[in-house]
């Protein structure tokens, strides 16, 4: 329900963005790639659908648009990052490197400035990350490469609170 209630709000904030008619308005036609080709399938005749995967175990409006926003859109965003974790979670079973979970973060106050927090949290990782050390902490053991996302989360104490996790790969 809270997912719903924040793309409401996004959708007032933003009325000119593709999130303002996610899951709104009906999708008139369907179009797909056939060889060189396009072939035209009719949207149900604007007919809007629920149906059920029982495989997700999930129920799902069909024949409405979706914006597809990880960004802007808290429904789409939740749809693919899930997506995204089940196929990294299936790549990094199949790979052979050592991996290591990394959970960043710096102390704040209340009265500082999200956008503030953002800027001088980025900072913080591009100086860590450019330094002679940190090429010789992956030089030594032999980091492959890494995955990292930001987190924002919010708290009575100290309001926005950002934090990044990073997992990184190391050779066998």
């Amino acid at each position: 329900v809270l997912r719903w209630i924040l793309q409401s709000a996004a959708r007032e904030l933003l009325p000119e963005e593709r999130v303002a008619k996610c899951l709104r308005v009906r999708v008139p036609c369907r179009v797909f790639a056939v060889g060189l080709g396009w072939h035209v399938v009719p949207g149900g005749a604007g007919r809007v659908g629920i149906n059920y995967s029982a495989k997700r175990e999930r129920a799902f409006y069909s024949n409405l648009a979706q914006c597809a926003s990880v960004w802007m859109d808290p429904i789409c965003a939740s749809k693919i990052t899930e997506r995204r974790r089940i196929e990294m979670a299936e790549s990094l079973a199949r790979c052979k490197l050592y991996q290591v979970m990394v959970t960043r973060t710096f102390q704040h106050a209340r009265e500082d400035r999200f956008i503030d927090l953002r800027r001088d949290f980025a900072e913080a990782k591009r100086r860590v990350k450019s330094g002679d050390g940190w090429i010789r902490f992956e030089n030594r053991f032999k980091v492959v490469g890494s995955i990292s996302g930001t987190e924002v989360t919010y708290g009575q104490e100290n309001e926005f609170h950002l934090h990044d996790h990073s997992l990184y790969l190391f050779e066998v």
